[in-house]
């Protein structure tokens, strides 16, 4: 396994859940890791943030908060989406020309396995799921957390989103680097073929990732079950493996 340098990627953009704390380490993933130009879009404030690097003009990665937070509002923000693609346009962002990801927490309180899975089977890979949002949906167990303890290779089971944010604030996203990145990806490949009940993760799955993300969400929910608590996974990794970013 190993990080590609310099991999063209073109236009991508992540659509994610949060504000603030995915947009920071999407930034220091793609920028200050890896090189790449960066555009934040702030929803609080209609602010828009770039971030040049040396990498090639064409490839750059758009980071946008979704309208809403919660995962079963994807299909009703179409509205939203076109405002973006209109308002991002100036900065390069083709609606038809780039890859896109959807990057959601599970959140055991307001929504069901049912609004997962039936998500899931719509946004199935990162170019075209023939409808108005496109993109690759990827939940996490949460996000930006599991992955600052997946790289500092703290496997922790906490039950609530609050006791996982206070416990990964003794980690920095800072100094995230290109080990503890891989690192990270490792854990999640091991942890994910561990869990697949009938195949093994490959880079084909990612051309239709129903199967693989309906595997990790019906495990998560029984190891809930089992243990009040799910399994530290960061899924927002197999952007990079899709991306060819990071090569298995």
């Amino acid at each position: 396994m190993r990080i590609i340098r310099n991999k063209r990627i073109g236009r991508v953009l992540y659509l994610v859940e949060g504000d603030v704390d995915e947009v920071v380490l999407l930034e220091h993933i793609f920028n200050s890791l890896l090189g790449y130009h960066t555009v934040a879009y702030d929803k609080r404030n209609k602010k828009v943030t770039c971030l040049e690097a040396d990498n090639d003009q064409y490839s750059k990665v758009f980071i946008v908060p979704m309208e809403y937070s919660a995962v079963s509002k994807i299909s009703t923000s179409t509205e939203y989406i076109e405002y973006i693609y209109k308002t991002l346009k100036q900065y390069g962002l083709e609606k038809d020309e780039c890859a896109k990801y959807l990057i959601f927490d599970r959140d055991r309180e307001s929504n069901a396995v049912k609004k997962y899975r039936e998500l899931m089977e719509i946004f199935k890979n990162s170019l075209d799921n023939d409808l108005e949002i496109n993109g690759l949906l990827l939940v996490s167990y949460p996000c930006m957390q599991a992955i600052l303890c997946e790289c500092f290779d703290d496997e922790i089971k906490i039950s609530s989103s609050d006791q996982m944010k206070n416990y990964s604030k003794i980690y920095k996203i800072s100094d995230i680097d290109e080990e503890k990145l891989l690192l990270a990806t490792k854990h999640l490949i091991t942890t994910v073929n561990n869990i697949m009940l009938t195949i093994q993760f490959d880079i084909n799955n990612l051309d239709n990732m129903e199967h693989v993300n309906k595997e990790i969400l019906l495990f998560e929910e029984d190891y809930f079950l089992k243990n009040h608590s799910y399994l530290t996974l960061s899924t927002i990794l197999f952007s990079l493996i899709d991306l060819g970013i990071i090569e298995l």
